[in-house]
């Protein structure tokens, strides 16, 4: 059973790993054709002075956001601000697999872990009393244009509140409220809740389309929709650099998740193999170590051609450069291969 399992998740990790990645290529593809597009044709203007010759066009343009609203709950009020953020964290037993030894432990988490599941049924968690939110204004000003509440939740750059005002259901631990006796010694189901808040006046940059009302809205471009929005007061180059730069890092990021999960599909796949040679302990270690070299070439290999493949149907040329590094990976894949035949020839 266990063994058909294996090869069943094999299948489907192995499988998977080609979609995650060419799914990957072809945002990054989209997301540089964004940045390029953006880079040649937006029109940097200044939010304070808006020229409606512009409507219509793809523009940049920074500045702060303001806004008089007033933000928060029961507890805590907040003058002019964007976003209140209130965090809420509460004190669980958390179940813990190790191997066939199950242990509980205690810790703090935002999260509520459901105890319903647990082994052990005298391990409740209570659930949360208050839970976590987030207020936020429903319009704000930049300069002469109008930002909607979508757009300033996309704002990130939050700071703590710390002086809270005193209340009779908590006490204030560390700039936080806790409703337990002793934050030292807290107990399940004790609650830790925190504060911040995005300030009136928080600089934002932007590129996107120029509206006759008076707002910036997603830009229309081939199959695509270009919107762009930074903390700071950015010029048009320091946004699109930006950009691309996030842009880089998530698609490194996928492709290493890509070829974990080809990685691991085969390696699930053999493992019904690699169990047989386990009977032999000594030859089980050598076959695991040289089935895992061969496995990691063959999924680097195979990630190379979808991401090669991926981007000649985006970025010709770019591939051609891959499949390259694909040609030298498979000699060196049949360098081994017969290295270990001819080991074997000499043995005999």
């Amino acid at each position: 059973m266990k063994q058909i399992v294996s090869l069943i998740f094999g299948i489907i990790l192995f499988l998977g790993s080609f979609v995650v990645l060419w799914l990957n290529e072809g945002n990054s593809a989209q997301k540089l054709a964004i940045a390029a597009y953006s880079s040649k044709n937006a029109i940097p203007i200044d939010c304070e002075n808006i020229n409606k010759d512009d409507d219509g066009n793809l523009i940049s343009t920074s500045g702060n956001v303001i806004t008089d609203a007033v933000l928060g709950d029961e507890n805590v009020q907040i003058e002019d601000s964007l976003i209140v953020s209130r965090r809420v964290e509460m004190y669980q037993w958390v179940e813990n697999h190790d191997n066939s030894v199950t242990t509980y432990e205690k810790e703090w988490s935002d999260d509520f872990i459901d105890s319903e599941n647990f082994e052990k049924k005298s391990y409740k968690n209570p659930s949360f009393p208050v839970k976590s939110e987030v207020y936020s204004a429903e319009f704000a000003k930049l300069g002469q244009f109008t930002l909607n509440n979508d757009q300033i939740l996309l704002i990130e750059t939050e700071t703590d509140i710390t002086d809270l005002p005193s209340n009779p259901k908590y006490s204030i631990v560390n700039g936080k409220y806790y409703s337990g006796n002793d934050i030292n010694n807290p107990e399940i189901g004790d609650i830790l809740i925190s504060y911040s808040y995005v300030p009136s006046g928080t600089a934002v940059s932007v590129i996107g389309q120029q509206n006759s009302d008076n707002t910036i809205s997603a830009y229309p471009y081939k199959n695509m929709d270009i919107y762009i929005q930074y903390d700071g007061n950015l010029s048009q180059d320091e946004i699109i650099s930006a950009y691309r730069q996030d842009n880089s890092n998530f698609t490194l990021f996928v492709r290493i998740a890509g070829f974990l999960l080809m990685f691991l599909g085969l390696k699930l796949f053999i493992s019904p193999i690699v169990d047989i040679f386990n009977l032999i302990p000594i030859l089980g270690k050598i076959a695991d170590f040289l089935l895992t070299i061969v496995l990691l070439l063959i999924s680097l290999s195979l990630s190379l051609i979808t991401i090669a493949l991926a981007w000649f149907a985006y970025r010709p040329m770019l591939s051609v450069a891959l499949a390259v590094v694909v040609v030298l990976i498979t000699i060196i894949i049949k360098k081994i291969i017969d290295n270990a035949k001819n080991e074997d020839l000499n043995q005999q």
